[in-house]
């Protein structure tokens, strides 16, 4: 997975709907900010070469990149793959970020992970979505080199991030050290296998 990256939220967006729990249980006060960014990404390509014992795959992307990777072993089908097969997969990705203030209720850090694959019989297809909810108080803002220096609640190592986005640079001004960011990312890759025609 990909580290998050950096972003402080900017004006108006909270997201009840990814925050059930919090949304409900929360105290009185509101977030100072949030905002929410979508990526999917689309790959297409070919097989070049299949290893069934090794489980490993060999494919060469429609830009021209050629890539290697292990099949996990609880995808079923790798051996009905054959040199030509065409591969598919599409990566969604949520992420969402919520600046709130001192004393505000935010939810527990945790991931989740979920898996479907298709069985022996079947051409190799998967499914794993991702679920990551994690809060940090800001140490500082540096707003003439637009960062941000976040720590851990229970304290350890100051992590500072670039904030790359207008939304989040316009709303640098308003974080206080002391506020909460809490990062929820949510993840949904699928991949099959098929048979060229």
């Amino acid at each position: 997975m990909r580290p998050v990256h950096s972003a402080v939220a900017a004006a108006g967006l909270l997201l009840a709907s990814a925050f059930p729990g919090w949304a409900q249980g929360s105290s009185t006060a509101s977030p100072i900010a949030g905002i929410t960014m979508t990526t999917s990404v689309v790959a297409e390509g070919q097989i070049t070469a299949v290893d069934p014992r090794a489980r490993q795959v060999t494919v060469k992307l429609t830009n021209g990149k050629i890539v290697s990777g292990r099949v996990s072993e609880g995808v079923g089908g790798l051996d009905l793959v054959k040199v030509g097969d065409r591969v598919e997969a599409t990566l969604d990705e949520r992420l969402s970020f919520v600046l709130s203030a001192p004393g505000t209720a935010t939810p527990a850090n945790r991931e989740v992970a979920a898996m479907a694959a298709s069985r022996a019989n079947e051409m190799p297809a998967g499914f794993v979505a991702t679920y990551d909810v994690s809060t940090w108080t800001v140490v500082r803002t540096d707003i003439a080199n637009n960062t941000i220096s976040l720590v851990q609640p229970s304290g350890g190592q100051v992590l500072t991030f670039d904030v790359r986005t207008q939304e989040g640079r316009a709303s640098l001004p308003r974080v206080k050290p002391g506020d909460k960011l809490t990062a929820v990312k949510a993840e949904f890759l699928f991949a099959q296998i098929m048979r060229k025609p």
